[in-house]
């Protein structure tokens, strides 16, 4: 059975598009299968944050170490904005909760001075590495972010937007 259109959803850079094609059918393109289809006549794209997220290589090592009280740890930094640390990835052991303010957690950047940062908690998730280990997975935002936090982002951003792909 023929479908009479097809919703297609895509990811750039954080902003989410989605369009609806109709009448696609099955062609070629070379030697290679494909669908054509008509150009959409509208696309709906949606942007939830306030500021893009950027994605952490893995080759920069962008930690943040967080204390609770007695307790001290270090979280690898997965992605920023500058609306705060899109996520940090840590022991499953550690509790962290919804709501959760972090009020004195430090970036660490290598050679720079620390920075000091407040966070709330917005998300808690579990994630499956590759490798078949288990990391938790904390979307957290600033709490009134300092102008050190900000030329922090800014300047990581910087680095990242400039690194050759």
């Amino acid at each position: 059975m023929e479908k009479q259109s097809v919703a297609f959803t895509t990811n750039h850079d954080g902003l989410r598009c989605q369009f609806i094609v109709d009448n696609p059918r099955e062609t070629e393109l070379g030697n290679q299968s494909a669908i054509q289809f008509a150009l959409p006549k509208a696309i709906l794209a949606l942007q939830r944050r306030g500021a893009p997220r950027y994605k952490v290589p893995p080759t920069v090592p962008l930690m943040c170490e967080i204390s609770l009280g007695p307790l001290t740890f270090e979280a690898l930094v997965v992605d920023v904005s500058l609306g705060g640390i899109g996520a940090i990835v840590y022991d499953p052991s550690i509790r962290l909760d919804v709501g959760m303010i972090i009020s004195r957690a430090r970036i660490l950047l290598p050679a720079r001075a620390p920075v000091l940062a407040a966070l709330e908690v917005r998300h808690i998730g579990t994630v499956t590495r590759t490798d078949g280990s288990v990391v938790k997975r904390a979307g957290c935002r600033f709490i009134a972010p300092s102008a050190g936090i900000e030329a922090l982002v800014r300047l990581f951003v910087a680095a990242l937007q400039s690194a050759p792909t």
